[in-house]
């Protein structure tokens, strides 16, 4: 019975050995979501890097929305590190909506109230002429779940 036991025990440990190397414990899930024209986002992407998962999100907006200009550049984060992806968007006074995906922090008024004045605040830093600006999508990053806005 001890033999037995003894083996059990390193099979054990060689599965536990296998199955760090398998999901190190340091890894890194990146999110991304790239907003597109007309007031929305794509979906939340997933991938094991930065610029797999800007790739991946650029290319779930080109592939669900052929007709909308897609950003060049989306927001991403550690999933660790952030809790929501929060899309505004400003109406210029030529009638075009321009929107950007800001990364928040929490999923709180507070959080979504700094993306939305950061969106602002770059349009206007762009010297873009807006006149109406919403939040228009809330998305959490780990499920990629639409919120409640």
């Amino acid at each position: 019975m001890l033999l037995f036991s003894s083996r059990l025990m390193t099979l054990a440990a060689t599965a536990i050995q296998i199955s760090a190397f398998a999901h190190p414990v340091n890894a890194e899930t990146w999110a991304a979501q790239c907003p597109y024209t007309d007031a929305g986002a794509a979906p939340v992407v997933h991938a094991d890097t930065q610029d797999k998962a800007s790739k991946r999100a650029v290319q779930a907006c080109k592939k669900l929305h052929p007709d909308k200009i897609c950003c060049e550049g989306p927001a991403t984060s550690i999933v660790d590190n952030t809790t929501i992806f929060v899309t505004s968007c400003c109406v210029d006074r030529k009638n075009n909506k321009r929107c950007q995906t800001i990364v928040g922090s929490r999923d709180d008024d507070a959080s979504r109230n700094a993306a939305f004045s950061k969106t602002k605040n770059d349009m206007m830093a762009a010297n873009l002429p807006i006149d109406e600006c919403n939040i228009e999508s809330v998305y959490d990053i780990t499920t990629g779940k639409e919120l409640d806005r």
